[in-house]
């Protein structure tokens, strides 16, 4: 996502920069469209990255941004560079096998050479109806759905960077931070709920939430955060890339039993409350910080 830039407003337009994605109305179709990269030394070490993993999460990490819409995933293109000597076709392989598991297609890009690795992904989508899951929407009286545990990736990223290898069996920590999971269809399902705010977890969970506070103009009190063991809080608030999602509704507990049902797992949970005062920013009374993953 962008910031700090802006678009200029057309009528086919009804999305633009500043959202998780960019929603345009072709006809009678709305397309979701989204980028993101992967740049060796910022986002992954080739010591614990094998190329697969390079390609498959260049995917999920913009299939998040689908899932953060409440959208589907339709076409993939791909751009990918790196030394002469590092194999660019197994990343494209490990891209292949993400989009088969989703069931996307992928349908052009290019392969270039440079001192550095990077897997550029744009994918294109849809929405069944016309309406998104927007940073923009969250009102005052919202629970907070948060659909699972963070920190995971963070405390993956932690492992990995001690052993200064891939494991033969990464953890599950590990394999979160190598191989993310997108929410797709708990975004859709949130949707169809009737929820209209929402935002996936890419660069911590305290700035993700700012980042809505500061879209919709409100604030939040949070109650509590689920930790799981062997994360460590700050992991937990301030670690990125775990790819959760943050859902805004009325009705939470409803929310959160309908992703449980879907995920097949019992771990979204209401976390707080929206607040009208878009100075209130807290956990457990104490003002949380608005702080991530930045590069």
């Amino acid at each position: 996502m962008l910031s700090g830039f802006s678009t200029k407003r057309t009528r086919d337009i009804e999305v633009g920069v500043g959202d998780d994605c960019a929603v345009a109305r072709l006809g009678d179709t709305d397309l979701v469209l989204c980028a993101d990269m992967l740049v060796e030394h910022i986002h992954f070490e080739t010591s614990y990255f094998d190329p697969r993993d390079i390609g498959y999460k260049a995917v999920a990490v913009n299939l998040s941004d689908i899932a953060a819409m409440g959208a589907n995933a339709v076409y993939l293109l791909c751009t990918l560079s790196g030394p002469k000597s590092y194999p660019l076709g197994e990343i494209l392989t490990g891209i292949q096998d993400a989009c088969d598991h989703y069931d996307i297609s992928l349908v052009g890009g290019d392969i270039s050479r440079s001192a550095e690795i990077t897997a550029s992904v744009s994918v294109i989508g849809t929405r069944e109806t016309h309406t998104s899951l927007l940073r923009s929407k969250a009102s005052p009286g919202d629970e907070i759905v948060l659909t699972g545990p963070t920190g995971l990736s963070a405390a993956g990223l932690r492992s990995l960077s001690q052993k200064r290898t891939r494991p033969m069996h990464p953890s599950l920590f590990e394999l979160a931070h190598l191989r993310p999971l997108p929410l797709l269809k708990a975004g859709r399902a949130a949707l169809s709920h009737g929820v209209k705010a929402g935002i996936d977890i890419s660069d911590s969970l305290a700035l993700d939430l700012h980042r809505v506070s500061d879209a919709s103009d409100v604030g939040f009190e949070l109650s509590h955060i689920p930790i799981v063991d062997g994360v460590s809080p700050e992991e937990a608030l301030f670690g990125g890339e775990d790819y959760e999602l943050l859902l805004f509704t009325k009705d939470g507990a409803s929310l959160a039993a309908l992703l449980d049902e879907i995920l097949e797992r019992a771990a979204a949970t209401v976390i707080g409350v929206v607040t009208e005062d878009k100075d209130l920013r807290t956990l457990r009374g104490k003002p949380l910080p608005k702080k991530g993953f930045l590069h």
